[in-house]
Order: C-alpha cells, then sequence, then structure tokens
C-alpha cells in the first residue's frame, strides 16, 4: 500500500522514504492552528512531527538490526501519515518474526521511558523544551503500547504469529488465528486508547485491509505441511554451503534463499545463519575452508589459497 515516497537520506545501508502522505497528517494537525492564526502552535506541531517520525525510523531500525542478524536485508524504509514500514526482502516465520517484531516496540519503550523519567523523579515542567521532551517521551510509550497489539499490521501481530507458527508449523492457520484474534481486539483497543474521530475511523479502516491483506497474501503464496520432514535436504545443504563461504549478507545467499523460501527452509537457515554470527573469526574461517575442500573436492591446501581471496565478514585476512 505504501511502497514509495520522497528520498530524504540512507543510513545503515537502507533508503529512507518519506510517503506523500506523510503531508496528509501534517495538514490535518497543523492547517486548524494556521487557519485560527495560531503560527506558534503550528511550528510547534510541526516540530512534534518531525521529532515523533525521527522516533519511528528508530523504532523501524530496531527491527531492521534483528532482521540482519537473521541474514535478513532491508532495502527501505517509508514513513507515512500511519507510522512507519521496514521493506524487509522476506519476512521469515517462528520465533525469529516474534524477536524482528519485538525489537521496534522495545526501542519505543525504552526511549519514551529516557525521555519520561525526569518528569517520573519529579523535575517539573518549567520550560519549553523540557515539556516538548516529556510530550515526546510519552508518545513513544503509547506507540511503543499501540504496536505490541495483537493485530496486523502491528508488531504485536507478528509477535504472536511467530509464537503460533513456533508451535504448529503451519503458517495459514496462524496468521488467520492472528486475524481473528485482531478483529477481536480492534474494537475494544479504538474505544480505550484513541478517541472516535474522522482520522481515527481511516486509521482503523486502513488497519482492517491490511490485515485482510496478509491474510489473503499468506495463503496465496504458502501451503500448510503437516510434515516438516518434506524439507528439501539438497537445497538446504547448498544454501549452508553459500553461507559457510561467502557469509549470509552475501548476494549469493539472499538470491539462493529468495528463490527457495518457505516456511521451514527459512527456520532451517536463519537457524544456521545466527549460529555462524556466534562463531569466531578463526572458526569462520577453518569452516569455509573445510567448505570449500568438501564442495570442490579440492585439498585443504588449495581450499586455504582459495578462502584468502573471498572475503568474510568480520574475518580479516590470515
Amino acid at each position: 500500500m505504501f511502497s514509495g515516497g520522497i528520498r530524504l537520506c540512507r543510513l545503515f545501508g537502507t533508503e529512507i522514504l518519506l510517503h506523500p502522505l506523510w503531508f496528509l497528517l501534517l495538514a490535518v494537525f497543523v492547517l486548524p492552528s494556521l487557519l485560527a492564526g495560531q503560527v506558534a502552535a503550528a511550528a510547534t506541531i510541526t516540530l512534534f512531527l518531525i521529532f515523533l517520525s525521527a522516533s519511528v525510523i528508530g523504532h523501524e531500525f530496531a527491527h531492521i538490526f534483528v532482521g540482519r542478524w537473521y541474514g535478513i536485508q532491508t532495502e527501505k524504509v517509508i514513513i507515512n501519515f500511519f507510522g512507519g514500514a521496514a521493506m524487509m526482502e522476506r519476512i521469515p516465520f517462528g520465533i525469529p518474526e516474534s524477536n524482528i517484531g519485538m525489537a521496534g516496540p522495545l526501542f519505543s519503550y525504552v526511549l519514551g521511558v529516557l525521555l519520561s523519567l525526569p518528569f517520573w523523579c519529579g523535575v517539573p515542567h518549567t520550560s519549553f523544551v523540557l515539556d516538548f521532551i516529556y510530550q515526546v517521551g510519552y508518545i513513544n510509550l503509547f506507540l511503543g503500547l499501540f504496536n505490541t497489539l495483537p493485530i496486523f499490521p502491528m508488531d504485536g501481530g507478528r509477535i504472536l504469529r511467530g509464537v503460533l507458527f513456533h508451535f504448529n508449523r503451519k503458517i495459514v492457520l496462524s496468521t488467520k488465528i492472528v486475524m481473528i484474534v485482531g478483529f477481536c481486539v480492534i474494537p475494544i483497543a479504538f474505544v480505550t486508547l484513541i478517541p472516535p474521530t474522522f482520522f481515527s475511523i481511516i486509521i482503523v479502516g486502513l488497519i482492517i485491509k491490511m490485515c485482510l491483506d496478509e491474510y489473503n497474501m499468506v495463503k496465496m503464496a504458502y501451503k500448510d505441511v503437516s510434515d516438516p520432514n518434506k524439507l528439501d535436504p539438497l537445497r538446504v545443504s547448498q544454501c549452508e554451503a553459500l553461507i559457510y563461504v561467502f557469509g549470509p549478507d552475501s548476494k549469493d545467499v539472499v538470491d539462493f534463499i529468495r528463490e527457495h523460501t518457505n516456511p521451514e527452509f527459512d527456520r532451517v537457515i536463519i537457524e544456521k545463519i545466527s549460529a555462524w554470527r556466534l562463531l569466531d573469526p578463526l572458526d569462520k574461517r577453518k569452516l569455509q575452508i573445510e567448505t570449500l575442500h568438501k564442495t570442490m573436492r579440492i585439498s585443504l591446501e588449495d581450499a586455504a589459497r582459495m578462502s584468502r581471496d573471498i572475503k568474510l565478514p568480520g574475518v580479516g585476512d590470515d
């Protein structure tokens, strides 16, 4: 739904885009103050929305950094009037999806607590700056809470689906359960957390649409497999060899995973990538040499010479 926008910058290898509908958010909150002649209030609201968008970027990069741990790259982050979206090349299923989903709300909670802590300790609101900091902290706590709700496309929905898939191994069923839970939670959440306004009604409609889109996309792309042994061991061993030789972030590995992705394949490969990242540099180099030796059927000496021409992330030249 939100796939493009105005390029702001490139940060940590990911493009930051601002969707044109962000200016709709700006207009909804700023225009009434301008029409009333309250220029200072309009400027304050604009500044607040800019800081809020910066918080959203931090929230999305929390997802991105955890995703990279699992070998998943993110091409761009899109900031829109609804919040933000990290456009990951793929979404892993199971506990990795839960971990990636939890990272964003945790960032919002931590930032909110840090910015609000002085006032909880009794520091008075004696200036515009202090009050502004408190408001930014408060909205981050709210964003953390809102994103933890078990609703697609919120992070809470992905956290719940990851846990469900971890136990039942059925992605379509897990997605359907989260969708049903979400439809039960939506009315309660918006009655208790957000006052009924025209803007909030639009938000509810968008959430329902994106929730249905998520379920339909998963239903079309995957079929629930009750027997995890149907995983192709040859594809796993091929991808494993690519990881050990070139590293999980290499184009070869990314393209291979994208071509052969399915829930069970993703789960197994993510486990292997996580285990590889925990190795020290010397063990990574040894594993690379052994893999070259076995897959190319060359001597260990030749494999060692070949490995010197292949750069591994975090591994220096021997």
